[in-house]
């Protein structure tokens, strides 16, 4: 029986942007699209290590504590509308770090950053997100509304996998590319020159931490199924409203693989992946496959690398949130 449900995997280098693999879709007669490339789609809590990278980039520490009550946002400007969001389970009342909160995917915990974590109020820390989305090229518009920090605004995968490759390499974001060379009549016609967009407004350590933290979501948070890879691999899975789209990104030294899983929707009508099909349970398991064949094929299995020399962490200590 022909599957109904799509999906894509991308396998980005980490240093260059070059595509070692690519899947589009389930079948290319059936269907010419390349949801890798040509399909946006929401990333759910995928998109979170972009507030937590922001924090970190602000002074904020992993051991720092956020409040995971519930909160509401007044209306940003020129609107009417306050927000007030849920976490996934419906839980809330606990005080957690920022390591926690990122393993667990906690909401209401990442929505509190708004409250001066990132920035002082909640409409000057939404801007500031939206700067350091376009500085990394995630998106080239941001919707300035506060469901963005929880992954609303739909984004292509493979401009999410060159993000996480930029965590991966401290701060470069690479720029993603499928053909090396072109020859004619024996000549060369054209050789790629590999390059990667510096993000200068956070800093080296604040990536470094960040992928630290993402270690954690593998070792003891929402893709511990796969807790074995911890030493080797950060990453973060995503769940979009009622389970409409299911991720996960992940990074080793190397490659950043990136894997999501929905139903099309082209034809008007909803559909989801049905209750509790989160990234953690559908797409983690097939990320471990295709980690493992880069590894056996194309890359050595390494632990990830320690900080670099210009990511000082020395001195640094946990800055409260006001």
């Amino acid at each position: 029986m022909r599957p109904v449900v799509q999906g894509t995997v991308v396998v980005l280098e980490n240093k260059t942007g070059r595509i070692l693999a690519m899947a589009g879709g389930f079948s290319y007669p059936l269907s010419q699209l390349n949801r890798a490339t040509q399909s946006v789609r929401q990333p759910g809590s995928a998109i979170k290590p972009l507030s937590y990278l922001a924090a970190l980039g602000k002074g904020l520490q992993p051991n720092t504590l956020v409040e995971d009550d519930e909160i509401t946002l007044p209306p940003l400007s020129g609107g009417k509308e306050y927000w007030t969001p849920k976490n996934y389970d419906g839980s809330s009342g606990n005080t957690l770090t920022l390591r926690s909160a990122l393993e667990n995917s906690r909401n209401l915990a990442t929505v509190h950053l708004l409250e001066g974590g990132i920035d002082n109020k909640p409409e000057a820390s939404l801007n500031r997100l939206c700067d350091l989305a376009l500085e990394a090229q995630i998106y080239r518009e941001c919707a300035r509304y506060y469901p963005f920090v929880l992954g609303a605004q739909p984004v292509r995968p493979i401009d999410l996998a060159a993000f996480y490759a930029a965590i991966a390499n401290e701060g470069t974001r690479p720029v993603p590319y499928a053909v090396e060379s072109i020859e004619r009549d024996g000549e060369r016609i054209y050789q790629h020159a590999p390059a990667g967009v510096a993000i200068n407004s956070v800093d080296h350590a604040a990536f470094y931490q960040l992928k630290s933290m993402m270690q954690g979501v593998l070792a003891r948070g929402t893709a511990r199924s796969i807790a074995n890879l911890a030493p080797y691999v950060a990453g973060k899975t995503g769940t979009s409203d009622n389970e409409n789209d299911a991720w996960f990104v992940g990074f080793s030294n190397e490659v950043t693989v990136a894997v999501w899983l929905g139903y099309d929707n082209a034809d008007g009508k909803r559909r989801t992946l049905g209750g509790r099909a989160t990234g953690g349970g559908v797409a983690v398991p097939i990320f471990e496959p295709v980690i493992e064949a880069a590894w056996a094929h194309v890359v050595p299995k390494t632990a990830l690398a320690p900080p670099s020399s210009e990511a000082d962490l020395s001195g640094i200590v946990a800055i409260p949130i006001q």
